[in-house]
């Protein structure tokens, strides 16, 4: 059958997240007055993904996850701010840095000949709304779904429940998913039983099979 509902992942997908992010990270110690280190950062890398497991997993809330990845951070290396408050800064200089990925506007101006679009995120309000704004994607997209709004988040069902019935698609073997993520995307899209292709950049990295129905390198390839 053919596909002619397309539920994309924003972050690392459409968007290179690490880039941005990066950028963001340093941006905030700057206007905080705080010296940054290099080591602060896969430090942060590395709490963060830690905390966004959890959240997949429903062991977390994004409400807590955004001020205790800092809250951790601060502890490791003794840093001297509020977690609440660089965690605001932070989402502001992220809402700021926008960077499509390689093939992101190409993709999108092909499906949308073929079918709808709609952009399923686990990222926060703040952020990812202004950056969909700069990224100039929107005019191809139908709809945006934000776990924050959702009130569920990826891979629950209930996420994938709300996005089908919101939009309307008639037929899950109308639709797929392509993401980046094993955990979020590429399971919560097999566990409610709708097509998907795994976006992994990493041509090396090896096959998971009953994961997914598709892989790709590289969005032009979709």
């Amino acid at each position: 059958m053919k596909y002619d509902y397309f539920l994309l992942d924003v972050d690392d997908t459409l968007l290179d997240f690490g880039a941005g992010m990066k950028a963001a990270f340093r941006e905030a110690f700057e206007q905080s007055g705080i010296l940054y280190e290099e080591q602060y950062l896969p430090a942060f890398d590395e709490i963060n993904n830690t905390l966004w497991r959890q959240l997949e997993r429903g062991e977390i809330k994004l409400s807590d996850l955004l001020v205790r990845r800092f809250a951790l951070l601060r502890e490791r290396f003794g840093l001297p701010f509020d977690p609440p408050e660089f965690n605001a800064l932070f989402l502001g200089q992220l809402a700021e840095n926008c960077v499509l990925m390689p093939g992101a506007q190409e993709l999108c101006t092909a499906l949308s000949q073929r079918g709808k679009l709609y952009l399923i995120s686990n990222a926060t309000v703040a952020a990812q709304r202004p950056k969909l704004r700069k990224s100039g994607l929107l005019p191809y997209i139908s709809g945006v779904f934000l776990s924050e709004e959702v009130g569920a988040a990826k891979p629950d069902k209930v996420f994938f429940e709300h996005v089908f019935a919101a939009a309307g698609i008639p037929d899950k073997r109308r639709a797929i998913v392509l993401g980046d993520s094993l955990s979020s995307d590429m399971r919560g899209a097999r566990d409610y039983g709708v097509p998907c292709c795994w976006f992994c950049r990493d041509e090396n990295m090896p096959d998971t099979p009953g994961l997914y129905d598709f892989r790709v390198s590289r969005l032009i390839d979709f």
